[in-house]
């Protein structure tokens, strides 16, 4: 359905606009927010969210109230 709509004039837009609304809806759900929060042991505080309807890729930028550690590189013995 979103390719066919996708081919019209004004498709791409209104494609981009619900997939984006559709992820920001599913983040305001609280017990979706407590589970991704207790999954990493941070507050979510912001979230972003970006698709290329051309290329049928998205992108999920999560904001957490502190550095999760994941971009260090640790080597043990």
């Amino acid at each position: 359905m979103q390719k066919f709509v996708a081919k019209t004039a004004e498709g791409p837009r209104i494609v981009h606009e619900l997939r984006t609304t559709f992820v920001k809806q599913i983040y305001k759900d609280e017990a979706v927010r407590k589970e991704v929060e207790d999954t990493v042991g941070a507050k979510l505080v912001q979230l972003y969210c970006d698709f290329d309807v051309g290329s049928d890729t998205a992108m999920t930028v999560y904001v957490f109230d502190r550095p999760l550690g994941l971009d260090t590189h640790r080597h043990t013995g």
